[in-house]
């Protein structure tokens, strides 16, 4: 991914907190494995419990979709970094 979590989440405002950065890495590393843009968020969350078990399914789909909407925004807009982070 372009930019790392940590600068990405605070350039927008957003806090990152450990299982955001565990959904991140592993976003990160399943499409660096499969090539896919969309990754099922199934299969991210099976890798993503492995390191945080306290992570749900639901975390991971709240971040996806929290990530495709600061995308879709600046897009829309614009703004520098459309199309970061996956």
């Amino acid at each position: 991914m372009g930019q790392d979590a940590e600068s990405w989440c605070r350039d927008r405002g957003m806090r990152l907190t450990g299982q955001r950065r565990v959904i991140w890495q592993v976003l990160g590393e399943f499409g660096d494995a499969t090539g896919q843009p969309r990754p099922d968020p199934v299969a991210i969350h099976r890798r993503a419990v492995l390191r945080d078990p306290r992570i749900t399914l639901a975390s991971v789909c709240r971040t996806i979709q929290w990530l495709e909407d600061v995308r879709g925004a600046e897009a829309t807009s614009g703004a520098p970094g459309a199309g970061t982070p996956a």
